[in-house]
């Protein structure tokens, strides 16, 4: 039976410099080394800055790789959606920022921190499977708890608006900066409109802060990515697992990509 592999992958913004022997210039290899080995079919890619994307691009040539920066001129970090061609056609895209305009580009909720916050949504069709999927790819807010629950809010408003017109199989993804027994997740679990439930519940931690050794060490060892799915896409699901590859002491990003497997013939 054949599968879908979907991964959430916050890939580190800063390209070099300040992460010494993980800077981005040191991990691109393994990461494009882990990539050919994984095979996903999906890649939700957080933290993808305006140096990084451009090389995701040019390597990632089984992939078309989508969405761009979260500044109203489109440019800066911002997140991605990589997907591969041989298998995939994209049906429809949309980004929109969380805030109380979401549709104006840049803007954000008056209390949380400097940068501006998006959601990437596409629309995607197997050739192998009926229905499209919808893939939702979020990067909540890292300081302010307020401006993490309107944004998740927003998020949930607009999944259960899209599935109210036409429900395909949803999948939404990210990194929440939020822990499990935080309000965001609580919203996520606890959501009736359209239930959705945490396939990457089991996972343990996966911000790592490069095992310890990078930049933020009040933060180590949590979970904060996930991948939720609705009702019916969860019992499709067969596997999940973290990519935990490491090279001479260099990682992958200082999040694991945490990736899910479904058998897609049971979306049919």
């Amino acid at each position: 039976m054949g599968k879908l592999k979907i991964v959430t992958f916050n890939i580190r913004a800063p390209y070099d410099a300040v992460d010494g022997i993980n800077a981005f210039v040191h991990r691109a290899g393994l990461i494009l080394e882990t990539i050919d080995e994984e095979k996903p079919d999906i890649i939700c890619f957080q933290e993808m800055s305006a140096k990084i994307r451009p090389f995701l691009k040019k390597f990632l040539t089984d992939y078309d790789l989508v969405g761009h920066g979260r500044l109203a001129d489109y440019s800066d970090e911002g997140l991605g959606i990589a997907y591969r061609k041989d298998c995939l056609e994209l049906f429809g895209l949309e980004q929109f920022w969380l805030s109380p305009t979401p549709c104006i580009p840049g803007s954000r909720y008056e209390i949380q921190s400097e940068y501006p916050r998006i959601c990437v949504y596409a629309t995607l069709k197997h050739k192998d499977i009926k229905t499209p999927i919808r893939i939702y790819n979020v990067h909540l807010d890292h300081k302010k708890d307020e401006a993490k629950v309107s944004g998740i809010k927003l998020v949930l408003e607009k999944i259960e608006k899209d599935n109210s017109v036409m429900s395909y199989p949803t999948l939404l993804m990210g990194d929440f900066n939020a822990e499990p027994d935080s309000t965001p997740i609580a919203l996520c679990n606890e959501n009736k409109s359209f239930p959705l439930i945490d396939l990457t519940k089991d996972t343990g931690s996966t911000f790592h802060d490069y095992n310890g050794t990078g930049l933020a060490p009040h933060a180590r060892g949590k979970k904060i990515d996930y991948i939720f799915a609705d009702t019916k896409t969860y019992k499709t699901a067969k596997q999940m697992y973290k990519w935990e590859h490491t090279k001479n002491g260099i990682h992958l990003s200082d999040h694991y990509p945490v990736c899910v497997e479904l058998e897609y013939e049971d979306m049919n």
